[in-house]
């Protein structure tokens, strides 16, 4: 079966924490992962990776993962890297640097 945007790896995650509660979260697969535990409003597991993404936002990040949290509506997310963004002494470089990448 073909799932349009999911990969069978994701979806075998998914699965995964269906069965046991537990997923591989990584900096490796969370830019899929998340998108696709949306899709299939697996609330655990979204919450899951929006919590991996609040513990690694940092002064390079914290507008990327921002609008990532904004494009699936995870406000808790984008409000702790819209305070991320606010304590940065140098918002104006992040502005213009981008800081749209999640590395």
């Amino acid at each position: 079966m073909f799932i349009p945007g999911v990969t069978s790896d994701m979806m075998g995650l998914i699965v995964d924490y269906a069965y046991t509660r537990d997923a591989d979260v990584s900096a490796d697969n969370i830019e899929r992962l998340l998108p696709a535990a949306d899709q299939f409003h697996v609330l655990g597991l979204l919450k899951r990776c929006c919590d991996f993404l609040a513990a690694w936002i940092d002064v390079d990040n914290c507008i990327g993962i921002r609008n990532f949290a904004r494009a699936y509506f995870c406000g808790s997310l984008e409000r702790v890297a819209n305070r991320s963004v606010c304590r940065s002494r140098d918002y104006n470089s992040l502005a213009v640097g981008g800081g749209g990448g999640f590395q």
